[in-house]
């Protein structure tokens, strides 16, 4: 057979071939088509159903019979390699298109005994709203068959919930999925509890299409955290009333009387409130009750749901603690204003019980109790009493109880039972006060710590780290806010205060006094001022030194605020002065009770620098409204009285008179005109002569100073020498009369007169002062003057202070060869221990004692000084003898030298020269 014919014969073969190629491909195609139409697939973890676009079938189709028409152009070709490739080609089609459609089945298969394997109800929606399917779960839950439950719509099938959305897939129309919890009712009528997932099921085109939902049931899960929250077993709770189960929540009787006038309608209450867990421990919980009533408004049951609230009512009790914290650091002024409201803002907050504060006390280095709150309670009353009193010294090595604890740790301390804490004062106290649990944190500047605050509460609780770090916080803010107001006070104090007594300075007191005496002027009410100085208290700077003479200061302040009311105001205005205001004053008599009262305080013994000392104080008074109706005026009155109490003798009072204010004017015009004086030479000596008891011959002359005024004369140094030693005057005017002295002395043989010492008195400044044997070395010089003309009389007080200084200062004037007298002799009260090492030429008898020697009973003092004098070697000399009967006793009693008015008065330089001429040679004054 050719080849030719074969062909032919198999022609009609090849057709059919061709013809059943077209024929597979056209149904692969419309197989394609259809199944590109809806398919399963699995997005994002859920099996859904996908939508491919309207289009994309007829392409496949179309594309199926291109590829059929191909296959058949290929097969009447006639060359036999050709058809053979096409015919293979045709084979691999058909093979690939039967293995997808078995993938395909398989795939579906196995999605669907998933869907009907999960525990969880699964139902489909159509893009019209109907249900078009559900699994086996959900038929299992609600207790409904499948087939009533396709193509119905929600409103159909819940008609008692007429706001069911007609689409539920619009509502996620604009989300791809919606989760929620929700409430619903099984088949047999329980109501569980359900987290709700719905998932739109989207075409390419975004065009709803229909909706995939599924319902979890979370019920056990609820039950589980439920229990786990109250500390409860399951069985210990079902059968059970909330009476029955402290701590578990609301009473249900309020919400069964709602749920009788809602007739019919499920209504809900919500409250909040702490509650005791089995163990003992303290939380929040939030119960929402619900009642559920049947068709009739009948209630039937209730439901509640349990929300554990801890950390959030933690977080607002933290939170409202930061603000009471910042508003009483912000609106308060002070800190003693401050801490009370601190601890009761702080215990009101966290709603604890008991709160106090402690302060460092830098000095005594201890922790001293400052303030505390507390709710009323017999028991912590009790405990406050002996709180208040305790001091803690923080001791590294026993560190016990919570402020001790606190301050060494320098950060929050909890003690979750202060019954098993050792070192706990009081605990016994506490607890029958129903507190348990303690807490303290620290206030702070850096790592300094200033104090502590510590607080008590009936729960025992765990170390809470947001409360720790949060009552840090607080804590560095109260001590940078006692820090600042102590660098404030600082600054005020220095500016309002004296800086060594810490009393009031005289700006502030100044003030005071015009506040009292506006409020005074107002009521119609009496005040008064009272002008305190010191006596002698430049002896006591000059011979102890400054530091001994502050110490003084100090001490004088804190007598005259042990002796002053509460509502008074003592204040130092500077060196000795200090000044006292009385408000209130009703009777002016207590003034003047006053007055001798501080005159009696002040002038008790000192102990300074290991030293025994005594000073005294003069004080005037002037009184509103009667002796000023200003401030000014009321404060120079009450000072001139105070000086006219130093006129009088000093360590006594006066009030004040018209006659001060006369006096103070005269005062100041005898200072005005006395520095004058030293620069117009107006100042003169005379001279008293000194003559020997036995011969009558006479030995010396004593200098004495008086003023030559151009107006008023001359003026005896009675009516102006307490005005030179105030004002300190006295320097350059005894400076002068030394060397007035000196030349005097010198020129004494020039007249024929034999050589005799002229006597001069040092002021006490003068003996004072550290240069004064240098200052005498170069006045002998300048004048050319003998030492041994010279005697220097030295008052017996000016030795008493600093009896050592005074040994070593008149040795070194004896060394320049002067003489030395005591003058004043039996006034200062020198410890005869001293007086026998005081190398002195001679005593000089005080005249009041000379004065009362020839009157009944004051012989024995005269007698025993001349006795005692003698005993030490020391010469006597008498002055102010004014008679015969004086002079008689003296010379009796053997006194070695007399002067006074029965010898002669201070006489000029020239009267003097001619008594002395007339008396060179032996006299008798009998």
């Amino acid at each position: 057979m050719s080849k030719t014919g074969d062909f032919n014969q198999r022609e009609p073969g090849a057709k059919v071939q061709a013809a059943l190629l077209i024929s597979i491909a056209a149904a692969a195609g419309i197989l394609l088509a259809v199944l590109a139409w809806s398919f399963v697939e699995i997005r994002d973890g859920r099996w859904s159903f996908a939508i491919t676009s309207v289009a994309l079938p007829w392409l496949i189709l179309l594309a199926a019979v291109t590829i059929g028409a191909l296959v058949f152009g290929v097969s009447r070709l006639r060359a036999p390699a050709v058809r053979r490739t096409a015919t293979d080609l045709g084979d691999r089609l058909i093979e690939v298109l039967r293995s997808g459609e078995y993938d395909l089945a398989k795939t579906q298969r196995v999605a669907t005994e998933v869907i009907e394997a999960l525990p969880n109800p699964i139902y489909f929606k159509a893009d019209n709203g109907r249900h078009i399917g559900a699994d086996e779960a959900w038929q299992r839950l609600f207790g409904v068959s499948r087939t009533a439950f396709v193509c119905n719509l929600v409103q159909e099938l819940y008609p008692r919930k007429p706001d069911a959305p007609a689409a539920p897939q619009a509502a996620a129309k604009h989300q791809r999925q919606q989760v929620f919890k929700t409430t619903i009712s099984t088949g047999g009528g329980d109501r569980v509890d359900t987290i709700r997932r719905k998932a739109a099921i989207e075409p390419a085109d975004l065009s709803a299409a229909g909706l995939i939902g599924t319902i979890i049931n979370i019920v056990e899960r609820k039950e589980a955290e439920l229990f786990d929250m109250l500390g409860y077993a399951k069985e210990e709770l079902v059968g059970k009333t909330f009476r029955d189960t402290p701590g578990t929540g609301p009473y249900g009787s309020n919400a069964l009387r709602g749920g009788q006038q809602a007739q019919g309608a499920m209504i809900s209450l919500a409250t909040e409130k702490p509650a005791t867990r089995k163990n003992g421990k303290i939380g929040w919980d939030q119960w929402t009750v619900a009642v559920v009533s049947d068709k009739t408004g009948t209630p039937e049951y209730l439901f509640s749901v349990v929300e554990d609230i801890t950390e959030r009512k933690l977080n607002e009790q933290r939170q409202a603690m930061e603000r009471s914290v910042n508003r009483v650091l912000a609106e308060t002024a002070t800190v003693a204003a401050a801490i009370p409201k601190l601890i009761q803002g702080i215990c009101q907050s966290m709603e604890w019980r008991f709160g106090t504060c402690w302060i460092y006390d830098r000095e005594s280095a201890a922790l001293r109790f400052r303030d505390a709150w507390w709710l009323d309670a017999p028991e912590l009353y009790e405990f406050m009493a002996d709180h208040a009193q305790r001091v803690i010294k923080p001791e590294p090595t026993t560190v016990q109880g919570l402020v001790q604890r606190t301050f060494m740790a320098g950060k929050p301390v909890w003690v979750a039972n202060f019954a098993e804490e050792p070192g706990f004062a009081g605990a016994a106290l506490l607890a029958r006060a129903g507190l348990h649990g303690a807490f303290g944190f620290p206030l702070l500047v850096g790592n300094k710590v200033l104090g502590v605050m510590e607080f008590f509460h009936s729960d025992v609780p765990e170390p809470n780290d947001a409360l720790l770090t949060t009552v840090h916080s607080i804590g560095s803010q109260i001590g940078q806010y006692m820090a600042r107001l102590e660098a404030e006070d600082t600054v005020k104090v220095t500016a309002a205060y004296d800086p060594l007594t810490e009393l009031p300075n005289r700006e502030i007191f100044k003030q005071r006094l015009e506040h009292a005496f506006v409020q005074a002027e107002r009521r119609g009410s009496r005040l008064a001022v009272m002008f305190i100085d010191l006596d002698h208290f430049k002896v006591v700077n000059d011979t102890l030194g400054h530091e001994a003479g502050d110490t003084l200061l100090c001490e004088v302040a804190k007598r005259l605020q042990a002796n002053l009311r509460a509502s008074d105001t003592v204040a130092r205005l500077g060196g000795d002065e200090f000044v006292v205001l009385i408000e209130d004053l009703s009777d002016p008599l207590y003034v003047s009770n006053l007055a001798r009262k501080l005159i009696e305080v002040l002038s008790e013994a000192y102990v300074v620098a290991g030293n025994e000392c005594h000073v005294t104080a003069s004080i005037g008074s002037s009184t509103y409204p009667e002796d000023g109706e200003d401030v000014t005026a009321l404060l120079k009155n009450a000072d001139i009285a105070m000086y006219r109490a130093k006129e009088r003798g000093r360590n006594s009072f006066q009030f004040f008179s018209e006659q001060m204010n006369t006096d103070a004017v005269e005062r100041l015009t005898v200072e005005a005109d006395l520095r004058r004086a030293l620069d117009r030479n107006e100042l003169v000596l005379h001279y008293q002569p000194k003559i020997d008891v036995r011969t009558g011959r006479v030995t010396g002359l004593e200098a004495l100073v008086r003023w030559q005024h151009p107006e008023l004369g001359l003026v005896p140094p009675a009516h102006f020498m307490q005005v030179a030693n105030e004002t300190g005057l006295i320097v350059p005017i005894s400076e002068w009369v030394l060397q007035t002295a000196c030349a005097t002395s010198k020129d004494l043989p020039q007249h024929g007169l034999p050589r005799m010492p002229i006597a001069v008195n040092l002021s006490r400044r003068q003996f004072l002062h550290g240069n004064l044997v240098k200052e005498i070395e170069r006045v002998l010089g300048e004048t050319s003057c003998s030492a041994d003309a010279i005697a220097l009389e030295i008052t017996e007080g000016m030795v008493t202070h600093d009896p050592e200084r005074a040994i070593m200062l008149i040795r070194n004037l004896k060394a320049l060869g002067l003489q030395i007298v005591i003058d004043d002799f039996g006034t200062g009260y020198s410890s005869l221990n001293y007086l026998q090492r005081f190398p002195v030429d001679a005593l000089k008898i005080d005249r009041s004692f000379v004065k009362t020697s020839t009157e009944a009973g004051g012989t024995s003092i005269a007698q025993a000084i001349i006795a005692m004098a003698h005993n030490l070697k020391f010469k006597v000399i008498a002055e102010g003898v004014e008679n015969k009967q004086q002079f008689d006793f003296l010379r009796e009693h053997g006194c070695n030298e007399i002067q006074g008015y029965y010898v002669s008065k201070p006489l000029a330089l020239v009267d003097a020269i001619a008594f002395v001429q007339g008396k060179s040679g032996t006299c008798s004054l009998a």
